[in-house]
C-alpha cells in the first residue's frame, strides 16, 4: 500500500511541475498571440508580435513539431515561426501609413484575421520535450498498475 501513495504522490508532483513548465509556455507564446490581435493599433501590434518571435525563439519553437506521432504542416513550428516573423514584417509596413486611410484599416484588419487563424501549440510543444511529462506518465502508469495488480 505505501508504493500506492508513493507513486501517487509521485505523479502529482511530476504533473504539477511539467504544467508548470507547460504554463510559462503558454503565457510567452499563445497568451501573446492573442494580445497581438486585440492590439488598438498596428505599432502595439507589431510590438507584441516582435515580443511572440523572441519568446518563440528563447524557447525553441523555432524548428520541430508540435506532435508526437502525426507530424503535419499544422504542427511543424518553423512554419509557424515563419508565419509570425512574416506577420512582423506586415505588422511594421502597416504602422508606417496614416492611421485614418482604408489601407491602414485593411492592413490592420488583414492582421488581426491572420493572427486570428494561426494556432502555435506553445504549451504542448513545451509539454513533450518535458521529462517532468515523461516522467509524470511513466509514475501514473505505474500507479494505475499498483492500483490493479496488487
Amino acid at each position: 500500500m505505501t508504493k500506492f501513495w508513493t507513486l501517487l504522490a509521485l505523479a502529482l508532483v511530476f504533473t504539477l511541475l511539467a504544467g508548470g513548465q507547460s504554463y510559462g509556455s503558454y503565457s510567452d507564446v499563445d497568451s501573446m498571440l492573442y494580445r497581438a490581435q486585440v492590439s488598438a493599433d498596428a505599432v502595439k501590434m507589431e510590438r507584441r508580435i516582435g515580443q511572440l518571435q523572441t519568446n518563440m525563439e528563447r524557447r525553441g519553437m523555432t524548428r520541430g513539431y508540435a506532435a508526437i506521432i502525426f507530424r503535419t504542416p499544422t504542427a511543424d513550428m518553423s512554419l509557424d515561426y515563419e508565419a509570425v516573423v512574416d506577420l512582423r514584417e506586415r505588422a511594421l509596413l502597416v504602422s508606417q501609413m496614416p492611421e485614418n486611410s482604408t489601407e491602414y484599416q485593411v492592413g490592420l484588419d488583414d492582421l488581426r484575421g491572420t493572427l486570428r487563424e494561426i494556432e502555435i501549440e506553445g504549451w504542448y510543444f513545451t509539454l513533450i520535450r518535458s521529462p517532468f511529462a515523461w516522467i509524470a506518465l511513466f509514475l501514473w502508469v505505474s500507479w494505475v498498475w499498483v492500483l490493479f495488480m496488487e
